[in-house]
């Protein structure tokens, strides 16, 4: 399989067991209990020195998890922590960030790949890829407009916003990991279920959960979990009583490419 163009990496100086560490704690705080077992968004390499990276692959990604990430990374160091976007077609230019004691201290005129070697950590040589993470999350009953006014008091990444045969979907673009708006949208449209429903990382892998009322109601997956309450919550037989992938995005609404189910 082809790597995947960086599009962002966060930088600090810990080892890299360390980083992984508080990058997991991280994730789960951002995603909440049960789902971050099924895949992890990032990879973590180590430097040559004392700082080491969390390397991003996911289009469309900036101005997510990568902030709060460096946020909660600065508070734990004297050191600084550097956020540096790669996308050549993110703002026109690489950007760099400085983090320090919990909040943004200002930008670097540095290019971003010259700083993460100067740091020990050669971002041209960073390891191959995992498996994308595709997924979307759908608003059954709801109308469009109304889901866009609720997602536009939340920060976070542009998303698009779309009409589907049972309410709304909602994914980021290009289609990369799912938006992690589940549970706002749940509380906001209390009488509706939401659907996070996500592909990968490995071949085969189907996770839906189902969110109502802030709650998750239940989780299925393929193959099976391990164990029950492995994704958090109930686990389900089905989802509208079909547990085929591709039988489920169409029940749900979902183009089924969207997901790579074709």
């Amino acid at each position: 399989m082809a790597e995947t163009a960086l599009t962002w990496a966060v930088l600090a100086p810990f080892s890299h067991a360390e980083l992984r560490q508080r990058a997991d704690r991280v994730w789960q705080q951002r995603l909440g209990p049960g789902l971050e077992d099924v895949y992890r968004p990032w990879d973590v390499i180590a430097g040559s020195g004392a700082y080491s990276a969390v390397l991003d692959r996911n289009p469309g990604s900036e101005y997510t998890h990568e902030i709060p990430l460096a946020r909660a990374l600065s508070k734990a160091t004297d050191h600084p922590v550097y956020v540096l976007y790669l996308d050549e077609d993110f703002a026109g230019a690489s950007v760099v960030d400085r983090y320090q004691a919990g909040a943004k201290k200002g930008s670097l005129p540095d290019s971003p790949y010259g700083l993460a070697e100067r740091l020990g950590c050669p971002l041209r040589a960073a390891a191959p890829a995992a498996p994308p993470v595709r997924g979307v999350v759908v608003v059954e009953g709801a109308p469009k407009a109304q889901v866009a006014r609720v997602l536009e008091l939340a920060p976070g990444a542009a998303l698009r916003i779309d009409d589907s045969p049972t309410g709304t979907l909602v994914r980021a673009e290009p289609v990369g990991q799912p938006p992690l708006v589940a549970r706002d949208l749940s509380r906001a449209f209390p009488d509706r279920d939401v659907y996070t429903v996500s592909t990968g990382p490995t071949p085969g892998r189907f996770v839906c959960q189902v969110v109502r009322q802030g709650g998750l109601v239940g989780s299925y997956s393929v193959p099976a979990a391990l164990k029950a309450g492995w994704l958090g919550g109930p686990t389900l037989s089905s989802i509208k009583g079909e547990t085929d992938p591709r039988a489920i995005a169409d029940k749900l609404g979902i183009p089924r490419q969207l997901l790579g189910l074709e």
